[in-house]
């Protein structure tokens, strides 16, 4: 009953962040593996908390969903006084808790826009503060170029005046995916995701008009690199990328990544480059001269044998 009232609510209200929407958690979870808990007063939905639920080893973990870098309670209020009341949403996040299923581990990374996490420390949960790079969409495309760091400004004057590319749009997830993965072999990392859930990610953003993916190329067509990013109502999110590892200089990701960010400037919306928390890629983003914004990973262990086990994980 849940979840088909909240379907409702998604067509309707634009304040819904694309990761909490529920073609995108349909997209990643499946649509029988996510539900959510919703607070409502006289048939309006004030609060909600989608989760991804899934069985491993014989425990119940309410998590994140793949590719979903953010999650976590949402609250719909109006501009009232008392609607913005500490009370009030104190109140809300309290229900929407109680509300959850049992479990043996929940584990969720919240929108940056979530400031208040009391309701969940009152009820036993734990935080960690983990942060991404922010460009606020107030910032004109001169004031952004003047102050990124010289680097930025030298690798995107190489991949235009030295091997001369040029930065288009593409349908092509197949071609994408295969970029995509030599990063990950590069750094000899495990591909955490396969093409089939790449497709269903592009097939419903494609769908909802929320997604671009940027490829670049010389005057022979070559594939330097690409980038994905989706949007929601406020915000671009850069998701995921890759480039030839032969042609990692070129300059290549910080053209792709300049564009987006222009794109997300011009349509009035900010952009996250979200997943800063690795010393590499936190220093490359850095060179955009971007904002430091944190948000709270929320988690609790309901039982002693798993959290013994997540204790000794790196992340956790």
């Amino acid at each position: 009953m849940n979840k088909e009232h909240y379907r409702k609510f998604c067509k309707l209200e634009k304040n819904i962040p694309v990761f909490s929407r529920d073609w995108w958690l349909d997209a990643v979870c499946g649509e029988d593996n996510w539900d959510i808990c919703l607070v409502e007063k006289d048939n309006k939905i004030l609060g909600s908390l989608p989760y991804y639920n899934y069985k491993k080893f014989g425990y119940t973990f309410l998590s994140m969903p793949p590719l979903t870098p953010y999650l976590g309670p949402q609250l719909f209020l109006d501009d009232s006084i008392d609607n913005l009341s500490l009370e009030k949403q104190i109140n809300i996040l309290t229900d929407l808790i109680s509300q959850l299923p049992k479990y043996n581990f929940f584990n969720q990374s919240f929108n940056p826009n979530v400031i208040n996490w009391l309701p969940f420390y009152w009820a036993g949960f734990r935080q960690t503060t983990r942060y991404t790079y922010f460009i606020s969409r107030n910032n004109t495309e001169e004031y952004l170029w003047n102050n990124f760091r010289g680097r930025v400004r030298r690798n995107i004057r190489k991949a235009q005046n030295k091997y001369f590319l040029e930065v288009g749009e593409s349908d092509d997830i197949e071609k994408f995916y295969s970029l995509n993965k030599l990063t990950f072999t590069r750094n000899k990392m495990k591909m955490p995701y396969n093409l089939s859930l790449i497709s269903r990610i592009d097939a419903a953003c494609k769908q909802h008009k929320c997604r671009k993916i940027y490829m670049v190329t010389n005057s022979q067509n070559e594939i330097f690199g690409a980038i994905y990013v989706i949007w929601d109502e406020y915000t671009t999110y850069y998701l995921m990328g890759g480039n030839d590892p032969e042609l990692i200089n070129s300059g290549a990701s910080s053209l792709l990544l300049w564009e987006a960010i222009k794109f997300s400037i011009k349509e009035g919306r900010n952009f996250d480059f979200e997943g800063s928390m690795l010393p590499g890629v936190e220093k490359y983003f850095r060179g955009f001269n971007p904002d430091l914004r944190e948000y709270h990973r929320i988690y609790k262990a309901n039982s002693f044998l798993l959290s013994l086990y997540l204790a000794n994980k790196s992340g956790f």
